[in-house]
């Protein structure tokens, strides 16, 4: 091979690199922001997981999985409920300092922090996340 054609695979390889590189990252970030963004799963939805983890991983016979299966049910719903609690708690929370904050605030600023409440709260409630955690200031 003379120095061109050299040069020339030398580019093209360099090329293939990049666009691997490129591809794996646009790749890694949709997959890990579909995943991070995704909402939890329901109670109803984690019992059935659970126990089929448990019928792999324990070799459960039939007869442990009918008693297994209505303890997880349970307890999944009690942690959906607590959950669920802990959002409303937290979004309670959100509002009284909110409320106390306003104290200091300016009209517009006030009207301006309420906007971007409502803001938020859209956001969360269009992922399917229900109440929306604290903001970030």
């Amino acid at each position: 091979m003379n120095g061109i054609s050299k040069r020339r695979a030398i580019v093209y390889l360099a090329g293939i690199f990049l666009a691997g590189v490129v591809t794996g990252g646009v790749t890694g970030f949709t997959v890990g922001r579909r995943s991070l963004f995704r909402p939890p799963p329901q109670p109803r939805e984690m019992a059935p997981r659970i126990l089929e983890g448990l019928k792999k991983d324990l070799n459960l016979t039939d007869e442990q999985v009918r008693q297994i299966q209505p303890l997880l049910q349970r307890h999944c719903s009690e942690l959906g409920a607590l959950h669920s609690g802990t959002r409303e708690r937290m979004a309670e929370m959100i509002r009284k300092s909110h409320e106390e904050i306003g104290q200091f605030l300016t009209p517009e600023q006030r009207d301006k922090l309420a906007a971007l409440d409502r803001e938020r709260e859209a956001f969360f409630r269009q992922k399917g996340h229900g109440s929306p955690p604290p903001p970030r200031r």
